[in-house]
């Protein structure tokens, strides 16, 4: 039985997420986000949902990061 090293579990692991589309639909997922929010008409009430809205994507890869760390 064939025993995995890093590199052949990194490359796997890329193309899980190239099959899945994981990527493609975390940007579809903020985008549409995006459009959401940019229709709303209240000028504070935009502003808090960017506000929220940036967090939110900031806070994503920030965990991304610190797992990285890890």
């Amino acid at each position: 039985m064939e025993q995995y090293n890093d590199e052949q579990r990194k490359i796997d692991l890329l193309e899980w997420f190239l099959e899945n589309d994981f990527f493609n639909k975390r940007i579809e997922y903020y985008m549409k986000k995006f459009e959401i929010i940019s229709k709303i008409q209240d000028i504070n009430e935009k502003r808090e949902e960017f506000l929220k809205f940036q967090f939110e994507i900031l806070k994503e890869f920030d965990g991304m990061s610190n797992k990285n760390l890890i």
